[in-house]
């Protein structure tokens, strides 16, 4: 994927944000500054640096998937961190600021559809 300085781009994880700079060194990356969450580092194919797949898309509306969305007693899995090796099924109950609350009151950070198939990132663990 191509990306430019100044480029507004789309994180599933973190939501809008902005191209601030394109590093060419050993590893060449891109800083993203999210407003909501501060800079992360991708990988130019739209890689999280530090954790792992994460998808980066180029700001444009009509290839981006809606962001999905857990509904109240739906049964999702649950996990706290991107590199969590254990995850749990259970039935949404709210979220709690930027946490997943299952089961009335286990607070999560990720949260997946539990569609039979495992989040992406356990599938290799």
């Amino acid at each position: 994927m191509e990306f430019k300085v100044g480029q507004k781009v789309y994180s599933l994880a973190h939501g809008w944000g902005k191209v601030m700079k394109i590093e060419d060194g050993a590893n060449l990356c891109l800083w993203v500054d999210f407003p909501n969450e501060g800079v992360s580092f991708f990988t130019t194919d739209g890689r999280l640096v530090e954790n792992g797949p994460i998808s980066l898309f180029p700001y444009e509306p009509e290839i981006i998937a809606p962001k999905w969305q857990p509904k109240e007693g739906e049964w999702c899995y649950f996990w706290d961190f991107e590199d969590a090796k254990t995850l749990c099924v259970s039935r949404f109950t709210k979220m709690n600021g930027k946490k997943f609350v299952s089961g009335g009151s286990s607070s999560w950070g990720c949260c997946a559809p539990f569609v039979g198939e495992l989040p992406e990132h356990f599938k290799n663990i």
